[in-house]
């Protein structure tokens, strides 16, 4: 009689965990100012950070940059003149090394200039563009993996939204490419990396929300205006590859409520509004953050007063906005938070940040879920007691790296800080456990060992080699276990996770015991 003997592989854990980079790094320079910090990542380890800082009388654009996930950063480096004082600034980045930048002076009652430079390394260098618009205001920008950029802004003297373009990542620019009707302000514009974009705006007079969607084919071609809801102008918009939209905003009233509109088609339908706020409680305005994912899930965030402080709240979707889940707080109560910010991958991995008071000191701190929203981590404090933390911005790209920055007090000034979170990757040895029921095993000699593993959040599938140079391929899998046929005791195998980028990370070797 020939029996298998099985081998069983208890898994005690092999993919780590979520860790941070702490303390903070200070990336401006002590003696001065920094203002509106702001962060981009690809997802080859490229990072750009700017900031505004007050020099010689004008607060002009400074850069510093990263080529390896934030472990050593490079000179700071002023990119605007010193003939133009910065109020405001926005930026976007591509995988290819490409940075469109856009700024502007205060604009005014009249609007300003509309200043764009752009980048081809990374960040390293910059070149002036050109001048978009002279009565510009309500920035907004989005841009492709190609390279195409889509910049969206209140013309001032006109009472009108106007979209001008680029197909080289900002070098080049085709100004006036739509323009709408009169009497319209405040647009939010998005696109996605198949040729779609969405356009959003408010008509002046009567508060309603108006849509315009667009496609690319040599050029871009927008759609008729449609007015289609109440919901406030100036909310957070997002959209992902396959045209499911979010758009997160307040609407006005006794006390304010958290809304949202999407839609499945890429803007040309949208979803009527829907409520996510409680009754009773005051939205804080502007207060409304947004992510998504590339499969039917998104999630809004925003502050509410409960009467006493302000208290971050989260809900999301999993089905492309047919459902929500139930209310979450994610800061506690006792103290109010603000500027609340949130990022998100393609698998629904998402990070939200704020700053607290702990009685003292205001507090940069960060939660996130890797389950959708199942799940929320502990708090993190991402900034130290001490003195005040403030306003920041987020990145995150596919390979399990975040970037968080923030302004905080040195005493004197505040400076330019930021954190790396990352998913640390720690090989942990599986042990097994022979159970021998028959001495016919002497004989065959054969064992299954099945093996199991935890779920890396980040990891597009799994690979289990033969050897340790990674080249005899025996499974790759998106499942959480294979059975090894054949296995000899003292055999070893090798499984690594890959992530989206293609790279294999977190070789752990596997003994048969």
């Amino acid at each position: 009689m020939r029996t298998v003997i099985i081998c069983l592989l208890f898994f005690f854990k092999i993919f780590g965990e979520f860790s941070w980079s702490l303390p903070s790094k200070i990336l401006s320079p002590a003696g001065s100012n920094a203002s509106s910090p702001q962060v981009k990542m690809d997802n080859y380890g490229n990072v750009i950070c700017l900031w505004l800082r007050s020099y010689a009388g004008k607060k002009r654009i400074e850069r510093t940059i990263s080529n390896d996930y934030g472990v050593s950063w490079n000179d700071n480096v002023f990119i605007t003149s010193e003939t133009i004082d910065v109020v405001y600034f926005k930026l976007a980045m591509n995988d290819s090394g490409q940075i469109s930048l856009c700024c502007q002076p205060d604009p005014g009652m009249f609007g300003s200039n509309l200043y764009a430079y752009y980048s081809i390394d990374y960040g390293l260098t910059w070149n002036y563009s050109t001048s978009l618009d002279d009565s510009a205001d309500n920035l907004s920008m989005s841009m492709d993996k190609y390279g195409k950029v889509l910049v969206a802004y209140d013309r001032v003297t006109n009472i009108m939204v106007r979209v001008s373009s680029s197909y080289n990542g900002g070098k080049n620019w085709h100004i006036g490419v739509h323009d709408t009707t009169g009497d319209r302000q405040i647009a939010k514009i998005v696109m996605n990396d198949n040729n779609q974009a969405v356009l959003l705006y408010q008509e002046t007079f009567f508060a309603k929300l108006c849509r315009s969607y667009a496609t690319y084919t040599t050029s871009w071609h927008f759609s008729s205006e449609f007015i289609f809801s109440e919901a406030a102008p100036g909310g957070d918009l997002k959209m992902n590859d396959s045209g499911f939209v979010i758009y997160s905003s307040c609407k006005s009233g006794v006390h304010n409520e958290s809304v949202e509109l999407h839609s499945t088609d890429a803007g040309e339908n949208f979803s009527s509004l829907y409520y996510l706020s409680e009754l009773g409680f005051y939205v804080q305005l502007d207060s409304q953050r947004c992510a998504i994912d590339q499969n039917g899930y998104a999630s809004v965030v925003w502050e509410i007063f409960d009467g006493a402080n302000n208290i971050v709240q989260e809900r999301h979707t999993t089905d492309y906005g047919n459902s929500w889940s139930e209310s979450c707080y994610l800061s506690e109560e006792g103290q109010s938070a603000w500027d609340t910010v949130i990022s998100s991958d393609k698998f629904g991995n998402t990070f939200v940040s704020w700053y607290r008071s702990n009685g003292t000191n205001n507090i940069r701190q960060v939660r996130w879920t890797l389950d959708k929203g199942n799940t929320w981590s502990e708090i993190l404090d991402a900034s130290e007691a001490g003195q005040n933390a403030g306003v920041g911005d987020m990145a995150m790209n596919l390979t399990g790296y975040v970037m968080l920055t923030f302004l905080r007090s040195d005493g004197s000034h505040h400076l330019v800080n930021i954190v790396t979170g990352s998913w640390y990757d720690s090989s942990i040895g599986i042990k097994t456990n022979l159970i021998k029921e028959n001495i016919d095993f002497f004989l065959t000699r054969e064992l299954i060992c099945n093996l199991e593993w935890n779920d890396n959040p980040f990891a597009v599938k799994y690979n289990l080699y033969k050897d340790k140079d990674l080249t005899i391929l025996l499974s790759s899998t998106t499942k959480l276990q294979y059975p090894i046929h054949n296995a000899k005791i003292g055999n070893r195998y090798f499984l690594t996770w890959e992530d989206y980028m293609g790279e294999q990370r977190d070789k752990t070797t596997i003994f048969v015991k």
